[in-house]
């Protein structure tokens, strides 16, 4: 049981029953095992990582971003609720007449040259 310090007011204690104490020394036994499991090498690659995280992380968190990803998940729940996969080789051909479809499919090629580039650039980067 820890030593609990009282304080004239009480604040301290009030901190020990909303878990605060709790939560701090579970911090610092989860940042223990973080520290033992990376090398002195593993520890300045996620260094050297940071700023490539928060540039993805700024990306990731722009409005049109946000906007785009919730069209996204709202679409492919949409369809996965309402689509009929009973469908023909030739009626998912006919399908594919439509302006929306082919936006989607240039969206989703435009996407995977920017991912595929991207991983490449990193890739040769680290053998670098």
């Amino acid at each position: 049981m820890p030593v609990r310090f009282k304080s004239g007011n009480g604040r301290t204690e009030s901190l020990w029953k909303k878990g605060y104490f709790n939560a701090a020394s579970s911090r610092l036994r989860v940042s223990d095992a973080l520290i033992r499991s990376h090398s002195a090498e593993g520890w300045q690659q996620v260094e050297a990582r940071v700023p490539q995280r928060v540039e993805c992380i700024r990306e990731l968190t722009k409005t049109e971003v946000l906007q785009d990803l919730e069209a996204i998940i709202h679409g492919f729940g949409k369809v996965q609720a309402t689509m009929n996969v009973d469908k023909s080789v030739f009626t998912l051909l006919r399908g594919l007449n439509s302006t929306e479809a082919w936006r989607g499919i240039a969206i989703m090629v435009e996407f995977l040259k920017i991912v595929c580039t991207r991983h490449r650039r990193d890739h040769q980067k680290e053998h670098e």
